[in-house]
């Protein structure tokens, strides 16, 4: 199922909400549609341009672009209040995305952190040509011995889960930096969530009564501590947070800082300099 949703991830939901011809577009429509005389407003004495981007409900054309224009203002800020000395100028966008890439990396590597804890407990445990279980004295299933033909299966789905894992980690990522509307930026985050714990949901559903409560009483697999230095420092928990934060650093500046600037020229190319209300309103 994870690998299903993986794969629908990588087909198409992390394309890039505005490319460079779609900036190209936005200029053209500025130049040919948005100053046109048509689109002019004698009423409000107002450009098509000056209505879509003081968000105008009353426009006759052109709700693409007026749709846009407010979905960047929320995300990046409002464009015409950047230039006010008491305004921050930086809209919530760019942190909120940071925060679900955070939280969808943390939660990433802690399942990668589960399936490399069952690698070295398999590992630990002694192979011979026949699986051996039994019930010892606190009426524990325990696994005495795995059969190599299992070991070789329980090894290869933990591979696919890590395999997995790390499809849905980058592209889950993209899929949230390309999500310009804030709340569906919340929602795409509890979602990936969702994708990453629905093996769990599944087990939890239609695994029969019996299998349940045989692995509920069933001994834990011991792992081998991890190295630790003299002061105790947990070096697996330093190592995972230097991975996670250069990962985090990874997307940001390779992904999420060149589509700000990408949103910030298409803002700027549908409301950026004179809206031409006065040129206009000499031609009428």
């Amino acid at each position: 199922m994870q690998g299903s949703f993986a794969f629908y991830l990588m087909d198409g939901l992390t394309e890039k909400p505005i490319t460079h011809n779609d900036i190209d577009e936005l200029r053209w429509w500025r130049r040919n549609v948005a100053h046109s005389l048509e689109y002019y407003s004698e009423a409000k004495g107002e450009s098509l341009a000056r209505r879509v981007c003081d968000n105008d409900f009353g426009i006759e054309a052109s709700g693409v672009q007026a749709g846009l224009h407010a979905t960047l203002n929320e995300y990046l800020g409002d464009y015409f209040k950047r230039s006010e000395k008491d305004y921050f100028g930086v809209g919530p966008g760019e942190y909120v995305a940071m925060l679900a890439v955070c939280l969808w990396v943390i939660s990433v590597f802690l399942d990668a952190r589960a399936a490399l804890d069952t690698l070295a407990a398999l590992q630990s445990l002694p192979r011979a040509w026949k699986s051996e279980i039994r019930l010892n004295g606190d009426a524990e299933v325990e696994v005495a011995r795995i059969s190599h033909a299992r070991f070789a299966a329980c090894v290869l789905v933990q591979l696919v889960r890590l395999v997995i894992g790390g499809i849905l980690l980058w592209y889950g990522s993209l899929y949230l930096v390309y999500t310009i509307a804030i709340n569906e930026l919340i929602l795409n985050a509890v979602a990936l969530e969702f994708v990453l714990s629905i093996d769990d949901i599944i087990f939890a559903c239609f695994a029969p009564t019996r299998m349940r409560a045989l692995i509920k009483s069933a001994k834990h697999l011991r792992v081998r501590a991890a190295c630790k230095t003299e002061g105790g420092l947990d070096f697996r928990s330093v190592a995972s947070f230097l991975v996670c934060l250069a990962f985090v650093l990874v997307v940001y500046f390779t992904e999420l800082v060149p589509m700000k600037h990408r949103l910030e020229k298409a803002q700027h190319a549908m409301c950026g300099g004179d809206l031409c209300e006065n040129s206009i309103a000499s031609m009428a």
